[in-house]
């Protein structure tokens, strides 16, 4: 009985098919097919090793009694070769139907329906007790009469397997084979092809095995092998690992091979007759100003033989090794800011779901998201460079994927002006001494917009100054400031000194310590100004 199918084609029964649906039948049409090419492989092997052990009984001992298997096993080759032709001669009518793009590389109509079940059922779909008249139906007698040689050929224990109707539901009752196989996507039919043609090499395996017990499993004697390597991808990001599944074109359930490989580590598969290997992408093998390389390794497998010894197999292989692309997200992505939060969002799009960032930095503290892990605040020393690593980690072993370079600038200077009666002063005109007067400090509207939290400033004190006469400027007035914030302007009140001094006297008004405040609430020393930027001189009429 075969059901497999069944469980390829649930989804089918939606009238309408999304796209992430027929992505799905196509991945599953394409690991059916390396499972195919699995078993045609093993099959294959397994045939050859059989007539190898049925001639050495005829020339070395003169044994001729399993010499008539030779022509079943001629004949279940000329079954399944011609039953495998058919679903071929299936598959690229289903794929004119789907219409495939050359330049696109992909199906234009990969949920045609119509089409699609009108090839299989015919017309009228009632025909031959609801079966069809099509290609569906003779698709069925065919794997049915394919079943029933197997069985008959190698002796099969029960009854032969046979193309089963789904069991009724309340839904749908009548449903046959046919209707219930091929009733959806032109895609999802593909897809039930590639697991037709999977069982089809699974029971000739069966059947195989069956003979190859009359002959003697034990007995067989492995001449030649093929080295089967199916990588999960060619192309690998380095920082991550190749792995791909080694297997032998023979194999047999009293042989157990042994595999080994030139680099990586080899794993066992399941059931001892495969393994596993994984290879750490050299990102070292990617020359300057390149964005690729190729990296070999060879595999070593070792089949024990029934006589003795063992016979080996090695094949070579290469993969192509891919630089990682860093993606950073940032305003400023050239250059850092001193002593600022810098916050930069780092992404690596190849390493998809397989990102699992680990930075460092040079010539900077780095401070970590705790809630995103791509995103991260660099605060540069004074430093005129500092350097952002980038690694991954994967099975508990971090890999490096490159480093982010920067430059490093001071904060630019903020703008210190006086304001009389709310305007900025000149330093022309003579002012009276009744005036209002203050300060104020604009940061640089780029460096404000791109870092809010690090654009805050303070004055420390703010001194008056009065020179009437020959007399050296005096001080006579001395205000703490800090408390404040320069941005709007910060009054300053003048003593009587001056409201009371004679028309043509000089009034300074000095400044003495200007700090930024970073994100962190820090008061960091801006000591870039000259004298004369914080001395603003006026005069009184």
């Amino acid at each position: 009985m075969i059901n497999m199918m069944y469980l390829v084609l649930l989804a089918i029964l939606a009238l309408n098919v999304s796209s992430e649906v027929l992505d799905s039948f196509q991945r599953l049409r394409d690991d059916l097919k390396v499972s195919a090419s699995e078993a045609r492989g093993h099959g294959s092997a397994l045939q050859a090793s059989l007539i190898e052990e049925i001639n050495r009984e005829v020339e070395r001992e003169g044994n001729r009694r399993n010499i008539g298997l030779l022509d079943t096993l001629g004949q279940i080759e000329n079954r399944t070769r011609s039953l495998l032709t058919l679903l071929d001669h299936h598959a690229d009518t289903l794929e004119t139907i789907a219409s495939f793009d050359e330049e696109r590389m992909a199906y234009r109509r990969p949920d045609e329906t119509e089409k699609n079940f009108s090839y299989w059922m015919g017309y009228p779909q009632e025909a031959n007790d609801r079966r069809g008249n099509a290609a569906a139906k003779d698709l069925r007698d065919s794997l049915n009469a394919y079943f029933r040689f197997l069985h008959l050929a190698a002796r099969m224990e029960g009854d032969p397997a046979t193309v089963a109707d789904p069991r009724p539901n309340p839904e749908d009752p009548g449903k046959r084979w046919e209707q219930y196989t091929f009733e959806g996507p032109v895609l999802a039919n593909l897809a039930t092809l590639e697991a037709l043609r999977l069982e089809v090499l699974r029971r000739q395996q069966a059947s195989l095995e069956k003979i190859g017990e009359r002959v003697g499993v034990r007995q067989i004697v492995v001449d030649t092998m093929m080295a089967i390597v199916v990588p999960r991808s060619e192309i690998v990001v380095a920082g991550l690992p190749y792995e791909a599944d080694i297997y032998t074109g023979m194999s047999a359930r009293t042989l157990r091979p042994e595999y080994s490989s030139s680099a990586g580590r080899i794993e066992m598969l399941p059931g001892g007759l495969g393994a596993r290997l994984t290879i750490q992408a050299n990102p070292n093998l990617i020359p300057t100003g390149s964005n690729a390389a190729e990296q070999r390794f060879q595999a070593t497998i070792k089949v024990p033989l029934a006589q003795g010894g063992f016979d080996t197999v090695r094949v070579q292989k290469n993969f192509t090794v891919v630089k990682p692309v860093i993606q950073v997200e940032a305003l400023a992505v050239q250059r850092l800011y001193a002593q600022c939060a810098n916050d930069l969002q780092v992404r690596v799009p190849n390493l998809q779901d397989q990102y699992r960032p680990i930075f460092s930095a040079e010539g900077a503290e780095l401070i970590l998201n705790t809630d995103t892990k791509d995103k991260i605040r660099v605060v540069p020393g004074r430093n005129t460079r500092a350097r952002v690593k980038v690694a991954n980690e994967y099975q508990g072993a971090n890999f490096p994927i490159g480093n982010l370079e920067y430059s490093v600038v001071q904060t630019p200077k903020p703008d210190v002006a006086v304001l009389v009666q709310g305007q900025p002063y000149s330093g022309v005109a003579a002012v009276p001494a009744t005036a209002s007067f203050s300060l104020k400090l604009s940061p640089d509207a780029d460096f404000a917009q791109l870092m809010p939290k690090d654009a805050r400033y303070r004055i420390r004190t703010v001194k008056v100054l009065l020179k009437d006469g020959l007399q050296p400027p005096r001080v006579v007035a001395s205000y703490n400031v800090s408390g404040q914030d320069p941005r709007g302007g910060i009054p300053i009140s003048m003593p009587a000194e001056v409201r009371q001094a004679r028309p043509g006297s000089r009034v300074f008004i000095q400044i003495d310590g200007i700090e930024r405040i970073n994100f962190r609430g820090e008061a960091i020393a801006d000591n870039r100004f000259a004298p004369a930027e914080l001395i603003f001189g006026l005069e009184i009429r």
